[in-house]
């Protein structure tokens, strides 16, 4: 599987996961003109609310 380089524009909820043991960020992302939604695991809350617009993260 290919990973791509993709921008986030939009943070849209920050919550703990209730099944696995992370922090989920929803954010709205661009890559190559198309938008999308993707879900970002980190593993603290200090780490997912540190994720900002303009962050780039491979999906």
């Amino acid at each position: 599987m290919n990973l791509i380089d993709a921008w986030i524009v939009e943070i849209i909820s920050v919550s703990r996961g209730e099944i696995v043991p992370y922090w989920l960020v929803e954010a709205k992302v661009t890559a190559y003109g198309r938008e999308s939604i993707t879900t970002i695991l980190k593993k603290s809350e200090e780490e997912a609310k540190a994720v900002k617009v303009g962050d780039v993260v491979q999906i």
